[in-house]
């Protein structure tokens, strides 16, 4: 058992339907997340923990048929976000984790806006390990 934390960097895309035009809003999110990693086994482990979510930008594309738009979303539309992720990975080669996790994401929007500070969604990884502070006997 043992404590995880960090900073990842989080992109988030999704898609929905306004009128006759698909909309597809691209976020970008710095994580902090913190939480509890237990191991079955040298392999594999599974992590439960919270994410702090720090909303750095985002923007959206409108299309129809042929047409396309880009832009970048004002200020004030998406926020900071609170949410939680349960984690499953694998080791490899020593320092190699590729890893699934679920992760969600909550925050009240006005009800009026279309775009949400919810999401949730699966997260496929992989990760290097450059420093482990499990004590060696």
């Amino acid at each position: 058992m043992g404590f995880v934390s960090g900073l990842n960097y989080s992109p988030v895309r999704y898609s929905y339907e306004v009128i006759d035009s698909l909309v597809q809003d691209r976020l970008s999110y710095f994580t902090i997340p913190v939480g509890i990693k237990l191991i079955p086994s040298k392999k594999s482990n599974v992590i439960l923990g919270a994410n702090y979510n720090i909303y750095n930008n985002g923007n959206f594309i409108i299309s129809k048929g042929s047409f396309k738009r880009s832009e970048l979303y004002s200020e004030g539309v998406f926020r900071n976000t609170i949410g939680g992720f349960v984690q499953t990975g694998y080791k490899f080669y020593e320092k190699f984790e590729v890893f699934v996790n679920f992760r969600w994401a909550t925050r009240s929007s006005p009800a009026v806006q279309l775009q949400t500070n919810n999401t949730s969604g699966l997260q496929l990884g992989i990760s290097y390990s450059i420093w482990n502070s499990q004590i060696k006997y």
